[in-house]
């Protein structure tokens, strides 16, 4: 499995390659939010988990995140944002 260590962040990756996942997300794309992020979109047994989760990190947190990294979305697709309209540029980031 491999690990990578920067900033205190430890990723774990299940595949041989980081990120195989990211890669087909979005059509190849990789929403990296959607503006219309709100807990009356989300179904499932645990609600409190998912409410907890959307206010520690809500929209502004996640687009706040890749503007520190110098990548602020520039592609929109309906209520979907992405970095670049190319996951493997959101892979690229992240690994970085």
């Amino acid at each position: 499995m491999p690990r990578a260590r920067a900033l205190g962040v430890t990723l774990l990756e299940r595949r041989t390659e980081w990120g195989k996942k990211i890669l087909a997300t979005g059509n190849g794309r990789c929403n990296v939010t959607n503006v219309n992020c709100s807990i009356e979109n989300f179904h499932g047994a645990d609600m409190y988990f998912i409410r907890m989760i959307l206010n520690q990190f809500p929209v502004t947190k996640t687009l706040e995140f890749f503007n520190a990294l110098g990548y602020a979305p520039g592609g929109r697709r309906g209520s979907c944002l992405s970095l670049t309209g190319q996951a493997s540029t959101v892979l690229d980031v992240l690994r970085a």
